[in-house]
């Protein structure tokens, strides 16, 4: 598949979510999907520096769960992974659940009234994954994408942008990224919005 990167569009910081105190016990819990890879992913041990996830026999790894581990030792705690869905993210850490997210989450306006973000950690910047045979296999502009059906992971700010894409058709978004590109392969529905996952 093709990515065409969308520099007009604003980058992608993606930033820890804190809350100011953690609970009072040797553990740190961070909240995250752990499917998202290279972010974070769940696998079935504790190979290469994976993290048990709590209440299960899984463990999570990937970038994300890496950042936890330094943090969770800077703060003398062991780090215990929390899985929780995207939309859950920042309910699991108002509420307590949790002490902090580390997920690729973005620092948007509407976000930052409920939580507070650490620096950027990562950049990446919006694209549009189209299949290599599709129509828009060869745009090289948003004007380029006029009358194309568009969508995103659910909950992210890139489903926002499909309102940039002059002419573009919103529809419904996906519930996990992973699942879209496979999904993008067996149905008519392109391109979507991910962010570029550059090592």
């Amino acid at each position: 598949m093709k990515k065409l990167c969308l520099s007009i569009l604003a980058s992608l910081a993606l930033t820890l979510g804190l809350v100011s105190q953690v609970q009072a016990d040797e553990y740190l819990r961070i909240g995250m999907e752990a499917a998202y890879a290279p972010f974070n992913w769940t696998q079935d041990d504790d190979s290469n520096g994976a993290v048990k996830i709590d209440g299960t026999n899984q463990y999570a790894n990937g970038y994300d769960v890496q950042i936890a581990k330094k943090i969770a030792k800077d703060l003398g705690k062991e780090p215990l992974i929390v899985k929780t869905k995207w939309e859950g993210l920042v309910p699991a850490l108002t509420s307590g659940k949790i002490d902090m997210i580390i997920a690729g989450m973005s620092p948007t306006a509407e976000r930052k009234q409920e939580i507070a973000f650490s620096s950027s950690y990562y950049t990446s910047e919006p694209v549009l994954l189209v299949k290599k045979d599709s129509a828009y296999a060869n745009a090289k502009t948003l004007d380029d994408f006029k009358d194309a059906k568009i969508t995103s992971q659910q909950g992210v700010y890139l489903y926002d942008l499909i309102s940039q894409i002059p002419g573009a058709k919103k529809k419904l978004p996906w519930v996990i990224s992973h699942k879209c590109v496979k999904l993008l392969k067996l149905v008519s529905l392109t391109p979507m919005f991910l962010n570029d996952q550059k090592p």
